[in-house]
């Protein structure tokens, strides 16, 4: 998760409790799908947005690395690729370099079409 909508990062009791144990790395869970977004959370894209960069820094700021699971990412690349890509954009610009890694997550991937290569 990161914060919650109309709540700051520092006063974030999820945040807090991440910054506060003594876990190294914490993952948050960030929606990258603008359906997600707009119908689930309720909240505009650039708010959505913030919400991963304050959490992300919020983190890292307090000592933590950081890795974004993009949740629906694909759904969301299948919906707007431009604004699932900013979503894993977002920590980068929150975070020093290596402080912080966003992956794209969930089903369905794309089809495959060829053979896989090793």
């Amino acid at each position: 998760m990161t914060r919650r909508r109309d709540t700051g990062a520092a006063t974030d009791q999820g945040l807090r409790t991440l910054a506060d144990s003594f876990a190294p790395i914490c993952t948050l869970v960030g929606k990258a799908s603008v359906l997600h977004v707009e119908k689930v959370v309720r909240v505009s894209r650039e708010e959505n947005l913030a919400m991963i960069a304050e959490s992300v820094a919020f983190l890292v700021g307090a000592g933590k690395r950081v890795l974004l699971d993009a949740e629906h990412f694909f759904d969301g690349f299948a919906l707007d690729p431009g604004y699932a890509l900013d979503c894993l954009r977002a920590p980068p610009t929150a975070a020093p370099s290596g402080s912080c890694c966003a992956t794209p997550t969930a089903a369905p991937c794309p089809p495959r079409s060829g053979p896989r290569s090793r």
